[in-house]
């Protein structure tokens, strides 16, 4: 079976599908993703691709790298290609995503609309030799300073994810994008909960509502429908209680308490 990959558009929107080299010969826009997976210490995983890979041999890049298979999600692909090269699994947010397009001196092109994905993890990986010719944990500042001095020795993509998106992985690393990519899952239950028509209220007016005005719905630019506790010093977890009581199971109380432990860090670095 031929190993083919999804054309989209600028929207990500499907629009076929193509063998994989000969995609990459025509420089046909497809979509892929990126997996960076941090430890405790707030290190990131990084791999050196194997030496006869057809393009960037035994360059630096992210954890992992594949295309998603039709009908595949983004979680599932970069599970099964985290299994695939790196010998683990470990649960993923969807983090960003962004347009590259970078020729090689092999005649071949990448042009994708990669998705970024990032976990936590705290072992070693068992690497697949094939796929992977050596791998270490490094501080996000060490692979800045290494990738100034050395930019040859990381792939086109990596480079552009790490100098692109640096604040945001920094937060990563902290745990926090990961941290709100969990609230972001509780907002969208609240949203399509049966309790409301979100489309018909403002933010203040559904918050109101539900008798939690201390939180605020929102859209951001990464990472979606995301909830916040204000700065206001007065909240506590009743407000939490009576949130959870208005909602039933969902969202998950504990999830709802840590938010308002770590509402000074999170709002930090938002």
């Amino acid at each position: 079976m031929e190993d083919k990959v999804i054309l989209v558009n600028e929207n990500d929107q499907e629009i076929g599908s193509q063998e994989k080299l000969q995609a990459h010969i025509d420089g046909l826009l497809h979509r892929a993703l990126s997996v960076l997976i941090f430890n405790s210490s707030g290190e990131l995983l990084l791999q050196r691709r194997a030496l006869d890979k057809y393009h960037s041999p035994g360059l630096w890049t992210n954890t992992c790298c594949s295309h998603q298979r039709d009908g595949e999600e983004n979680i599932e692909a970069g599970l099964r290609r985290l299994q695939e090269e790196m010998g683990f699994v470990t649960e993923l947010s969807e983090a960003t995503s962004f347009i590259y397009k970078a020729p090689f001196d092999n005649g071949l092109t990448e042009h994708e609309f990669d998705h970024v994905l990032v976990g936590k993890y705290n072992a070693d990986p068992i690497v697949n030799m094939e796929e992977v010719a050596s791998w270490k944990w490094v501080l996000l500042d060490d692979v800045k300073k290494d990738m100034a001095i050395h930019p040859d020795r990381y792939t086109a993509w990596f480079k552009i994810i790490f100098n692109k998106f640096y604040n945001y992985l920094k937060q990563s690393s902290l745990g926090i994008i990961h941290y709100k990519s969990r609230i972001r899952l509780i907002a969208q239950r609240i949203i399509t909960s049966k309790f409301f028509d979100y489309k018909k209220h403002s933010t203040h007016t559904l918050m109101k509502k539900l008798g939690c005005d201390q939180f605020y719905i929102g859209f951001t630019r990464y990472t979606g429908f995301v909830v916040r506790l204000n700065k206001k010093k007065d909240r506590d977890e009743k407000y939490i209680e009576r949130f959870v009581a208005k909602m039933g199971n969902e969202p998950d109380i504990n999830i709802l308490l840590d938010l308002l432990r770590l509402k000074d860090r999170l709002l930090e670095n938002i």
